[in-house]
């Protein structure tokens, strides 16, 4: 895994800005729109945001080598993989319109929490 992991490190770093960036431009717009209805939803992508701006420092600090915080790493890691099987769920549960595209969502979530705890085992 630590191979495979080393051999596409540029694209975990890209992975990290666009999903930083999807999650905070998503919030940007639900906001303009107003579709905060109740607390909850509300909560739930304040939460998206804290971890938008947690991978985009995580992807600012492996391009610019400053040795990272573990403790990001881990709330990273421990949030991309929780993400990942709450989107697992919602297939299961037949909530989603398209189960193929989220599936690899899933995945690719998943894999991005991996490769967070891999670059702490790393240290």
């Amino acid at each position: 895994m630590k191979h495979f992991f080393l051999k596409t490190h540029l694209f975990w770093i890209l992975s990290k800005f666009m999903l930083a960036i999807a999650g905070i431009g998503g919030f940007i717009s639900m906001w303009s729109l107003g579709i905060f209805r109740d607390h909850f939803t509300l909560m739930a992508n304040g939460l998206l945001v804290l971890y938008g701006l947690l991978l985009g420092y995580s992807g600012y600090a492996d391009i610019r080598s400053i040795p990272p915080n573990t403790v990001i790493r881990l709330i990273t890691g421990t949030l991309s993989v929780v993400s990942g099987l709450a989107l697992l769920l919602l297939i299961f549960l037949q909530h989603v319109r398209n189960p193929f595209m989220t599936l690899f969502m899933a995945l690719w979530v998943i894999m991005l929490g991996l490769y967070e705890w891999a670059q702490l085992v790393r240290e």
